[in-house]
């Protein structure tokens, strides 16, 4: 058994989804990972010193290799599913999904079977040549069945193994399930458990709190014959319990470091110019992805995977602003902190609604019939307040678009500026700032406004999220490891100054995701999380040659 790292860094670190970023040939010869903030593909050979680039996109995740390892699956932009060859070039779509991703395989008879966050469809199939999905189950609410995920392909192709999670998305009451494609019946076989894998050993592998168990699988009987062991400590597992392995058919193994992550990990923190900071007294840790600042400064939008939440800062306390079993997200005031617009998936599609921020009163249906975009986010207003300003994503284009348009009409809205991200206009008025891969790469752009034109590089070697400072005097933005400040002068047009680097920051991204806030005195409202328990950077992925012996060893089949 031979045991060695991949130390991803600069551009091409790999980035931690919630959806496992990697895979490995079947050969066990190449790891493939999104990386660049979840904008490339990368290739790595294990004979190779450095990785190459097949594939490009926005919050690129899910990946899984075809059993001929010449295609890779992905999805791009939050639900797309595409597919991309190994050797490169563009990505071909797949088909459009209902709802962001939630774990994709690649079955021996070129389908691809993925589950999605949709919650009124479980696992889902699709020709590998493109077409329309083929719901295969349906989550059973009277069954206590909250979804369908996490899909991995059995020998032989005839079934799916795949996870069904509970309403409360705890892994103690997940069940791992094995559905015959042929039958369309499901049998539950590991309970307490999320996301297993079949190994050709005869087990199967899977993860819970930053520990790999395994468990003997019978093929002939399609049942486990014996108890679950350890087998391996400090492997990195998500809050949705997602265990950050892939196992190649030769017996290789590889996995990121770390322990448990993401929804018992999270912390929403206020940080200084200097890094310095502390958690949000009475806040408690969650798998957060949004947060916003009130105009006003006395409450945080926060939004979980699933729900929107407010915290009010005089009271130290949070509540629950949604309800809906469906994905909530993606939160902004209005301008006078009174009400919340946020992004829901209840539909099977990304919308805007808008609600009291007290709770109070009824949710209001703002932004409908969109059934074709792929993802919705509002990002800030007008100097009136009275038109917003945000992203949407269809299947059809390449990125986002930001647009603008009334409240009461945004089936109408203008188109500003082809972008995957905005920031509200400058406090200063006059112009606004964005994201965008006009490059190749994501950099941060600021650009007149609203009569645009003048378009201005800000950031320098890749740049995401910007947010303005409470004056206006600087442009703060993320590198996914790093907080920048880049100084801004106004007058006939916009001059930036060099970036700064402030301090090093370890933010929970993610596809489309706000994981912080700019608050008038200078401090930062910031989710961390993408550190691993035992403070290892979470971009160290481990390769283990002839795992597959040592299994045998620790977890006699039987």
């Amino acid at each position: 058994m031979v045991r060695f790292g991949i130390a991803a860094t600069g551009v091409d670190a790999l980035t931690l989804e919630t959806d496992r970023p990697f895979a490995i040939t079947s050969d066990g010869a190449n790891v493939i990972y999104s990386g660049n903030n979840a904008t490339r593909l990368f290739v790595r050979a294990l004979d190779q010193l450095e990785p190459r680039i097949i594939g490009s996109g926005v919050g690129l995740r899910a990946l899984s290799v075809s059993p001929d390892d010449q295609w890779v699956a992905f999805v791009d932009s939050a639900s797309t599913l595409k597919k991309v060859a190994m050797t490169g070039g563009p990505g071909v779509t797949v088909a459009q999904m209902d709802a962001g991703s939630r774990g994709v395989t690649w079955a021996s008879n070129d389908e691809i079977i993925f589950g999605t966050n949709a919650g009124a469809t479980g696992l889902q199939r699709v020709s590998a040549g493109g077409g329309e999905a083929v719901v295969l189950t349906r989550p059973d609410a009277a069954r206590g069945e909250g979804d369908h995920w996490w899909p991995e392909m059995m020998p032989g192709g005839d079934s799916v193994l795949f996870t069904i999670v509970s309403p409360n998305n705890r892994i103690e009451d997940s069940q791992i399930a094995l559905l015959n494609l042929r039958t369309g019946k499901s049998q539950v076989v590991v309970r307490g458990a999320n996301r297993a894998q079949y190994v050709p050993t005869g087990h199967l592998v899977y993860g819970v709190a930053g520990t790999l168990y395994a468990v003997p699988f019978s093929l002939r009987r399609l049942a486990v014959t014996g108890p679950a062991v350890p087998v391996m400590q400090g492997v990195l597992t998500t809050g949705r319990g997602s265990a950050n392995i892939a196992i190649a058919a030769n017996g290789s193994l590889v996995y990121v470091t770390g322990g448990a992550r993401g929804g018992s990990q999270q912390t929403v923190t206020r940080v200084d110019r200097q890094g310095r900071g502390s958690p949000l007294v009475g806040l408690p840790a969650d798998a957060y992805r949004d947060v916003r600042l009130s105009p006003d400064g006395s409450r945080l939008a926060l939004a979980t995977e699933d729900d929107v939440f407010v915290y009010d800062f005089r009271r130290t306390t949070r509540t629950r602003l949604t309800t809906d079993p469906a994905v909530d997200r993606s939160p902004l005031w209005t301008l006078d902190s009174s009400r919340i617009v946020f992004t829901s998936l209840r539909s099977g599609f990304p919308e805007l609604f808008a609600r009291l921020a007290d709770g109070s009163g009824s949710e209001e249906r703002l932004f409908a019939g969109a059934k074709d975009l792929t993802d919705l986010r509002a990002n800030g207003w007008t100097a009136n307040g009275k038109e917003l300003l945000y992203t949407e994503v269809s299947a059809a284009a390449s990125g986002g678009a930001i647009k603008q348009g009334p409240m009461a009409d945004l089936a109408h809205a203008k188109l500003l500026v082809t972008a995957d991200s905005a920031s509200p206009v400058s406090p200063r008025g006059g112009w606004m700032a964005y994201q965008s891969l006009l490059s190749g790469s994501l950099e941060v752009y600021a650009e007149r406004y609203p009569g645009l034109g003048d378009r201005k590089l800000i950031s320098v070697g890749g740049g995401t999220r910007p947010v303005w400072s409470a004056d206006g005097q600087e442009l703060f933005f993320t590198t996914g490891r790093q907080m920048v400040a880049v100084p801004i002068e106004y007058g006939p047009t916009l001059t930036a100054g060099r970036p700064e680097v402030l301090f090093d920051a370890p933010l929970s991204v993610s596809a489309g995701n706000r994981p912080y806030d700019v608050a008038a005195d200078g401090h930062f409202l910031m989710i961390v999380g993408s550190q691993t328990d035992g403070g290892t950077p979470a971009s160290q992925m481990v390769v283990v040659q002839n795992w597959t012996d040592e299994l045998k060893r620790l977890v006699p089949a039987q």
